[in-house]
C-alpha cells in the first residue's frame, strides 16, 4: 500500500503542475535557482531539459487569508469621514494634533489609527444622523506612554 504525500510549494520550494505545464516556485527557491551551480539551479535546468515547453511561475510570499482590519483607513479617508460630523472643525483640530504627537513615535500610523478607532468605533457603518446633522462623542487622547518612542540617531 503506497502512501500519498502531498507536495506543496511551501515544503520543497517548488512544484511541477503537469496539467497546466508550469513549474511553480516560491521566491526563495527562485532566488537560489538564479545562482549558477546551486542545487536549485541544477534542478531547474534538469526540469527544463525534460520539459522544454514548461512555463515558470514565481509565487510571492504567504497568501493573506483574512482581510486587514485597517485596510483603506488612510489619513485622507479618516479626514473625509471626520468631515461628515457637525463638530468636524473640533475633530479635525484633534486629528491634526494627534498626527503631530505621533511623529516622535516608532509607529505613528498605529497611534493615529488607534485614536481614530476609539473615536469612531462604527467607522465601517454609515453614521447616524440626529436631525440633519451627525454628532460624535469626543474621546480623550491616547496615552503616548503605551507606545514606543523613536530612537534618535547619534551624530558620529
Amino acid at each position: 500500500m503506497k502512501k500519498t504525500v502531498k507536495v506543496s510549494v511551501k515544503t520543497k520550494g517548488y512544484k511541477v503542475d503537469f496539467k497546466t505545464g508550469t513549474l511553480v516556485m516560491n521566491y526563495k527557491f527562485a532566488g537560489e535557482a538564479e545562482k549558477y551551480g546551486s542545487p536549485e539551479y541544477r534542478l531547474v535546468q534538469a526540469i527544463k531539459k525534460d520539459f522544454p515547453d514548461i512555463q515558470m511561475c514565481v509565487q510571492s510570499g504567504r497568501e493573506q487569508k483574512t482581510a486587514r482590519y485597517n485596510k483603506r483607513v488612510t489619513y485622507s479617508n479618516m479626514e473625509k469621514y471626520i468631515r461628515c460630523f457637525e463638530q468636524s472643525d473640533i475633530l479635525l483640530k484633534r486629528f491634526e494634533k494627534i498626527k503631530e504627537m505621533s511623529v516622535m513615535l516608532k509607529s505613528p500610523y498605529k497611534f493615529v489609527c488607534d485614536w481614530f478607532n476609539a473615536q469612531f468605533p462604527n467607522y465601517k457603518e454609515i453614521p447616524e444622523f440626529e436631525g440633519n446633522l451627525t454628532v460624535a462623542k469626543i474621546v480623550p487622547l491616547p496615552d503616548k506612554d503605551n507606545y514606543q518612542v523613536k530612537k534618535e540617531k547619534q551624530a558620529g
